[in-house]
């Protein structure tokens, strides 16, 4: 009986060890409860945000609607512990690049660097239930002009 309990314990321990990773999941934007930089704002109906774990790295995918009808489509993989974002559609003008940066497990920091110069920071929490993810997002637009931004997505 004590080795069945014993192999149990390690069992359940093993299997937590292989759980997914808590940000895995489909996620919609709630435009009511964000608050979006003006040009963010003003082309953006909806969208859909989907992410799954692929070995070490976690594939996204964002897919949904501007305001003039036309199409968001991108997809990326940023490995689960930090690093480069590498877009496979959609993404940053040229010469910009995002970095990843996991601070714990329902924290990640995403800064964007246009041509060697940080020009954005995001900051995303995942709730402790898993159900909402909060991105906060400043920097400077294309333009110069500084921004500050609010999304909330809600777990599907």
């Amino acid at each position: 009986m004590r080795k069945t309990m014993f192999f149990l314990a390690v069992l359940g321990l093993a299997a937590s060890l292989w759980a997914a990773d808590p940000w895995t999941g489909t996620y919609k934007i709630n435009l009511a409860k964000s608050k979006l930089a003006p040009s963010t704002e003003a082309i953006l109906k909806e969208e859909t945000l989907v992410i799954r774990e692929v070995g070490a790295d976690n594939e996204g995918s964002a897919k949904g609607t501007r305001v003039d009808g036309s199409a968001i489509s991108e997809k990326w993989i940023v490995p689960i512990q930090g690093g480069i974002v590498k877009y496979q559609q959609g993404g940053p003008e040229k010469g910009s690049y995002y970095v990843g940066t996991r601070v714990g497990t329902n924290e990640v920091y995403w800064t964007l660097l246009q041509n060697g110069k940080q020009t954005a920071l995001s900051h995303f929490t995942l709730s402790q239930d898993g159900k909402i993810i909060r991105g906060v997002s400043t920097g400077t637009d294309a333009k110069g002009k500084p921004f500050e931004s609010l999304e909330v997505w809600e777990r599907q």
